[in-house]
């Protein structure tokens, strides 16, 4: 992973739990893999925009019948939070 990448689902991640107070626990990066994934299975994580192996995201959701993969656990709340917003930029 790369320091740019990490750094957004950080800040991420901060964001989002910054909203409710929650404590900065329970992320475990080792199980983060956010390379670029040349793969043709690669789909795009709908909040960071990086390229994730569906068989290696950290998350998932499903909005409307799609499923959504996720690079890293900051990624999902945010996404969960207001799908749409995070959608129409992907379209």
């Amino acid at each position: 992973m790369n320091k740019l990448t990490y750094g957004i689902c950080i800040g991420l991640f901060t964001v989002a739990l910054a909203g409710d107070n929650s404590p900065m626990t329970g992320m475990d990066h080792s199980k983060m893999d956010m390379s670029a994934d040349k793969s043709i299975n690669a789909v795009i994580c709908p909040v960071s925009k990086n390229k994730v192996n569906p068989a290696k995201a950290v998350d998932k959701a499903v909005y409307k019948g799609k499923t959504y993969y996720f690079c890293c656990a900051g990624c999902k709340p945010l996404f969960e939070k207001n799908p749409r917003k995070y959608l129409k930029t992907t379209k």
